[in-house]
């Protein structure tokens, strides 16, 4: 096929008496259809339109041919030949996609290196690429005296990672190899000869313009949701600072039950002596509209009230989660 990759379709009329009339013909790809059954529908064309676009290369939709952006992760080399063993190998990658070119950092003095948290995108325009498929991969060798070395380079197509992210393993080819292939196209696949110049590894996807901007609006909504999330949590986070704050100065009240409270051993002590003689006391304590007074007392003579009392509590009906306790001294009627 000489680097074809198209299925060519023909329709014709069958005549019995002469030949057979040419209706209509059309082309489609068919790396798209690869390990998966796909439908196909196709315009025919007449014997000059179908000559006029045998350099185009139909693709089953036009969203193949759409503007769309490449990316390039995890990418890694192995086996690099080093023949010199002299100076430092440090090696990196030059990803192309028509006039788009992206480069790795450069890797620290060996010949097998992960290129960690990397990612590259490139532009894939099919009217500059000009029908070009495919991503070119080159390693090269940095060189801080003089010009850096090709090591080798290869080619990948570039619609089997449409909308999926696929891994790539290629052999790097020399560079007289590579002249002789550049109609081959290279897809993914393990025919191509080893000439231990090494292997390059990386993942890659396509997505088409329209996909990547779909994505980004995408990715722009989860950001303003994680942000507004964050906001939403710093809230909450200074609305229990503050209840913290505020029950350290004012701890919350404990559950209150209706029941009874009970009062005994009622004493008072430490009576200044301007008291004790010739008067009389006695505690009164009040709770809401309830009040309740002891019997009155000679300080000088007993200091205690053997007597007890109850208040009946209720919650809903008293309100005042205080009593008052007072020490009164009787007045001398006489």
């Amino acid at each position: 096929m000489k680097g074809k990759k198209e299925v060519d379709i023909e329709v014709w009329k069958y005549d019995t008496a002469g030949f057979d009339d040419l209706i209509g013909s059309a082309s489609v790809d068919i790396l798209p259809s690869m390990n998966k059954e796909i439908q196909v529908e196709l315009f025919l064309q007449s014997k000059q339109t179908k000559k006029d676009q045998t350099q185009q290369q139909f693709n089953i939709s036009s969203q193949q041919n759409d503007e769309g952006l490449g990316k390039v992760i995890n990418i890694s080399v192995h086996n690099l030949p080093n023949k010199d063993n002299q100076g430092k190998f440090d090696p990196y990658v030059l990803i192309r996609m028509g006039m788009d070119e992206k480069q790795t950092s450069n890797g620290n003095n060996s010949v097998e290196y992960s290129f960690e948290d990397e990612q590259h995108e490139l532009n894939y325009d099919p009217i500059k690429m000009k029908g070009k498929k495919e991503v070119d991969i080159e390693v090269w060798k940095y060189d801080t005296a003089g010009f850096d070395d090709l090591i080798g380079s290869a080619s990948v197509y570039i619609l089997p990672s449409m909308n999926k992210e696929i891994q790539v393993e290629l052999f790097l080819q020399s560079k007289q190899t590579k002249k002789d292939q550049t109609q081959q196209q290279f897809n993914i696949s393990s025919q191509q000869n080893d000439e231990k110049l090494g292997k390059v590894i990386f993942h890659m996807k396509y997505i088409s313009e329209q996909d990547h901007n779909l994505q980004k609006e995408q990715e722009k909504e989860q950001d303003q949701e994680k942000e507004q999330d964050q906001e939403k949590e710093q809230e909450k986070e200074k609305e229990q600072e503050y209840q913290q704050q505020q029950d350290n100065i004012y701890p919350p009240e404990p559950e209150h039950m209706k029941g009874i409270i009970k009062f005994k051993n009622l004493s008072i002590t430490n009576i200044p002596d301007f008291y004790k003689q010739n008067t009389n006391l006695y505690i009164r304590v009040i709770w809401g509209q309830n009040e309740r007074k002891t019997q009155i007392i000679d300080p000088a003579n007993v200091s205690d009230f053997n007597e007890e009392f109850d208040f009946e509590f209720d919650p809903i009906v008293i309100i005042e989660r205080e009593m008052m306790i007072e020490v009164w001294k009787k007045k001398n009627e006489s």
